[in-house]
């Protein structure tokens, strides 16, 4: 099963491993199973296993003693770090530490894929691909289409920062209405390429459209995170009459 998928094998074994430590299968001060035990495991080699161990440890999610063994640490680092944004001031705060790298950029002329209530397309959009990254592990993909006529009015910041909050700030426009939608998926070869994940690992995707006054879709964008990194908080009693 794991020499079908495009993601590097070790990856794979890494993701599976650190697995069982989320879980609490394998607990703090847990002794992790030698390399050749664990190669056996997955019918891998021994270098792959041990690439995995290596991506843990750097992870700081193991630690080694010379001539004792590897160790499952007595502090694990919460990977699900990523509270997913369910108001606009969330929106514009920009995650920490998080690096974006431009994968593509260009005009067109194609509509994005809209969705009942996020409005008409425009004319034209620019639109932009990015993966965003944090300690060098990617987590997020997105695919942005922002209104051609929008673009123009700040291309270099729009290509070099964060859209939303220019778009918060940019006067000329303005925000009508802005939509979000959430959705479980999984990741096709070039998502978990992009990612490093497995293929068919689960990935959330989130779908965001504003409008302007006119009811125009001016910038839809499609994301898709690694669901390992999300987290979702929730205040249940919001709204409701206390007593």
């Amino acid at each position: 099963m794991l020499k079908e998928s495009s993601v590097p094998l070790y990856l794979q074994v890494a993701s599976l491993l650190r697995r069982r430590i989320e879980v609490g299968d394998w607990p703090a001060g847990h002794k992790i199973p030698k390399l050749e035990d664990l190669a056996r495991e997955f019918n891998v080699a021994r270098i792959t296993a041990r690439q995995a161990v290596s991506m843990l440890h750097s992870e700081g999610l193991i630690w080694r003693r010379q001539g004792k063994g590897t160790f499952v640490s007595d502090s694990v680092p919460d990977r699900r770090w990523i509270n997913l944004a369910s108001d606009w001031p969330t929106l514009l705060r920009r995650l920490e530490g998080t690096k974006v790298k431009l994968l593509s950029t260009f005009d067109t002329i194609e509509s994005p894929r809209l969705q009942a209530g996020d409005g008409t397309p425009v004319e034209a959009y620019h639109h932009s691909r990015r993966l965003h990254s944090k300690d060098k592990v990617p987590h997020l993909l997105i695919d942005i289409y922002l209104d051609r006529r929008v673009f123009m009015k700040a291309p270099d910041e729009f290509k070099t920062k964060l859209i939303i909050p220019i778009l918060d700030t940019l006067p000329g426009v303005q925000i009508a209405t802005a939509r979000q939608t959430l959705t479980i998926g999984t990741a096709d070869l070039e998502v978990a390429s992009l990612l490093d994940i497995a293929a068919n690992d689960p990935v959330v995707e989130v779908h965001r459209a504003f409008t302007n006054e006119a009811g125009e879709a001016f910038f839809v964008a499609d994301l898709t995170y690694r669901a390992d990194f999300i987290k979702m908080e929730f205040d249940l009693l919001h709204g409701r009459d206390v007593k």
